[in-house]
């Protein structure tokens, strides 16, 4: 039979410090996506809207 080449708590903290990585990385994610934008020509384009509505308003 072939040895193990990590430890069982050596193994088990591996894969917790991965869990706490993909954690932080799916918080920063989450965060990133509900921020709101500040600047104008962000919200233009999270809406969809371009320069040329600006132009012409009654359209």
């Amino acid at each position: 039979m072939a040895e193990a080449l990590l430890s069982e708590s050596a193994s088990l903290e591996l894969v917790r410090g991965a869990l706490v990585l993909a954690r932080e990385m799916a918080k920063d994610e989450i965060e990133r996506l509900n921020k709101k934008p500040l600047q104008q020509k962000e919200v233009m384009e999270l809406y969809g809207f371009d320069h040329k509505y600006m132009k012409y308003p009654w359209c």
